[in-house]
């Protein structure tokens, strides 16, 4: 896709390293958001975090290597607004020695919202779409297809 006369915003907000007595620890994290039409905008975000104890090559515990994600909505010509979003997530470490890991991820999630009710924002969404079984922490699993409606009423 060409994009011409199209803003491309890109931040690197994070780029870290933090040396503990025992681990060492490299942050780059960047954000960037796209309008390819008018009523089109997508984003994104990712992280690189390679994580180790001194010495070793092994990811900390519980600290995925990298995390990428990215969201599209799409804003029609009516008071709806319609959502879509990825992401994964590398596999993380259950321990120090990294002989068990929980597995990488893939999420996929949709939604729309809508401020047809003045001072109100209705909202309704699936997360993890896929049904995606997995593990927030070990033995901890995390919760399959999840529908939320919400209502946000602004009182002023």
């Amino acid at each position: 896709m060409i994009l011409r006369n199209k803003a491309i915003e890109i931040s690197f907000p994070e780029l870290n390293y933090i040396d503990y007595v025992d681990a060492n620890i490299f942050i780059l994290q960047a954000n960037g958001t796209v309008r390819p039409i008018d009523r089109l905008k997508v984003t994104f975000s990712s992280i690189i975090q390679p994580s180790y104890l001194d010495g070793t090559h092994r990811q900390l515990p519980m600290i995925p290597l990298f995390q990428v994600g990215g969201r599209a909505e799409l804003t029609l010509n009516s008071p709806f607004t319609f959502w879509s979003s990825l992401e994964y997530w590398s596999n993380q470490n259950i321990d120090l020695s990294g002989d068990q890991t929980l597995r990488s991820r893939f999420l996929l999630d949709i939604g729309t919202f809508t401020t047809i009710i003045p001072h109100t924002v209705m909202s309704f969404e699936i997360d993890n779409l896929l049904n995606d079984a997995f593990e927030w922490w070990y033995n901890y699993s995390a919760p399959g297809r999840l529908f939320k409606l919400e209502a946000k009423v602004n009182i002023q």
